[in-house]
This record gives C-alpha cells, structure tokens and sequence, in this order.
C-alpha cells in the first residue's frame, strides 16, 4: 500500500507505527534503569514525521525488530555521543521487572534521531527506542500519510480508493494530526478564547468608565478652563491640563496589576515542561497601549473644553 500511495503526486510518503499522539504512544519500559517509550515503527516513519537523523541509518535491516532507531535523549541516558552509540547493543526490560525477564530480546543501535515530542508540551521530551518492523503482520498500528496542501479532498478520495483496495472491509476513516495535537490543548484554547474575550469586555468598561469620569471633570472645570484661557493658556496646554489627573491614575494602576499578573502567568506556565520566557516587553507595551487608550478618551474631552468660547463660560461670573 505504501508503495502505491508514494505514487500519487501529493502524497510525500506514508507510515505505520502503534504511536497516536495524547492516546497511544508506546509502552513503557526499561533501559539501565531509566524509563523509556518504546514505539515500533515501519519504513517512512522518520521521512513521514520529518525526523532528524543524526547519525547512522533508519532501517541497516529493514524489518529487523532487534535494530532499533533511537532518540538522543536515550543515548544521552546511556553516556554515548549519536556517533557513538551506532553499533551498541541495548538491552530493554518490561518497566520494574528488571530481574532478568526481558521484553526483547537485546538490539543493535542502527540510527539516531534528534528528540521529538509525542506528548503535551505539559510533560518533557523522553528517551525513545524504536524497533524497525515489517509492514506485513504489523497488526495494530496506525497508518500517517503525509500530504501536500495543493488539493487536500481530491487527494483523500484517491487514498481511499487505495485502502478500499488493499482493505475492502475495513471502513477509511482519517484525522489530522493537527486536529489531534489540539485535542491535547482543549484546556488551554479554550482559556486563551476566555481570557481574550474577558480581556476585551475589561477594556471597554474601563474606557466607558474613564470617558464618564472625564466628561464629569471637564464639565466641573469648563469655567477654569476658560479663565485660564482668558489669561493666554493655549488649547495644547488645556489638553495636558485636564489628561493629567487620569494618566497618573493608570500608572499606578499598572504598577500595581504588573507583579500580579506576572506572578499568575508565572504559576500557569510552571505546568509546562517547555514554557516562554516572559518578557519586561510585554508589560510595558500592555501599559504604554492603555495610557494611549486612556489619553485618546481624555484628550476627546480635553479637546471639546478647551475649545469652548470663554464669553460662553465665564458670562454668568
């Protein structure tokens, strides 16, 4: 099958492997008393996946399960360089059984592949060892084919008119992969969608209250504001007069929401094996956007009132 699949013009190439990320992702096992994920694999899987081989090659055999392909972590395990470890026989054990009675039987390290993650980015990158299979009789694994994005539907009709041929009464049922790794972030989808719409709903209310704020301001200083301007005071001056007592109070604002938002963010992150550095960047930018925010809707009012006549303000005094 996989023959012919690498046939059709948008197909890149195809696999079987027992892997499925966040559902099946190899036994657990032990290799010098360290855990390891040990993940059978066809020709194409590193093709397929788009590995980095580091040294030595995917299949020395091909389909010999006692030549197994590594990750760098697991050679990292055992004390060798990727160039080292080519050649070397590891011996795997059934996890906490290391009395003698083994999984496999012992294997030669034919290649070498850079760490790829198979899990949530919530646990770290472990040591892999992959034991190189036949496709025939590798029963219960999982077919990935990996696509061109010219015409994806007409592709996927052609597949499965190869499946239907190869398997007539297995039914063609497909994912993405994408759609797969998201199923593993549905928590956090769905809080970055809660947290934008909350972040936005936050900012309109504060805005509608600091343009009431302002226009109740303005309105209790229109007749200073029109001494003032009595007296020479330009229009740009007015402005900075007024806009000063609502950017002072959104600086300490800032100020005091900065430390706990980053202590929250920092605890959120702590989840993650691998996590972003939070930058000094995104605080200042977040503050500087809101004392822009705040200037636009003061300066509105700021405008409106200096711009008044001051025979308009100051006839009744």
């Amino acid at each position: 099958m996989r023959q012919v699949l690498n046939q059709h013009p948008d197909v890149v190439d195809a696999t079987r492997t027992t892997l499925l990320p966040g559902v099946r992702m190899g036994e657990n096992m032990l290799l010098n008393n360290n855990t390891v994920r040990y993940l059978p694999i066809t020709s194409g899987f590193v093709e397929t996946f788009g590995l980095q081989l580091l040294s030595g090659e995917v299949f020395a055999t091909p389909g010999k399960p006692e030549h197994f392909v590594v990750s760098r972590s697991t050679v990292d395990i055992m004390g060798w360089t990727p160039t080292e470890a080519v050649g070397q026989q590891i011996t795997l054990y059934y996890n906490n059984r290391g009395d003698g009675n083994m999984g496999i039987p012992p294997g030669i390290i034919a290649g070498v592949v850079e760490d790829f993650q198979i899990d949530s980015l919530r646990r770290p990158i472990g040591p892999i060892v992959m034991p190189t299979w036949n496709n025939d009789g590798f029963y219960g694994a999982t077919p990935f084919i990996k696509l061109q994005t010219y015409d994806i539907q007409a592709t996927l009709a052609s597949i499965e008119e190869v499946w239907h041929e190869f398997l007539p009464d297995s039914p063609f049922e497909h994912l993405f992969l994408d759609e797969v790794f998201a199923q593993l972030y549905r928590a956090e989808i769905r809080l970055s969608r809660v947290s934008s719409t909350l972040a936005v709903v936050s900012v309109l209310i504060a805005l509608l209250g600091v343009f009431g704020l302002t226009a109740y301001m303005a309105e209790r200083r229109t007749k200073e504001v029109g001494i003032r301007k009595v007296l020479g005071a330009s229009t740009l001056t007015l402005v900075r007069l007024l806009s000063r007592d609502m950017v002072g109070p959104v600086l300490i604002a800032n100020l005091i929401a900065w430390p706990l938002a980053y202590l929250f963010i920092r605890q959120w992150l702590m989840d993650f094996a691998y996590r972003v550095d939070m930058s000094l960047w995104v605080f200042i930018v977040s503050g500087l956007t809101m004392i822009v925010l705040t200037q636009l809707t003061v300066g509105y009012h700021a405008v409106k009132t200096a711009r008044i006549n001051p025979v308009e303000t100051l006839r009744y005094e």
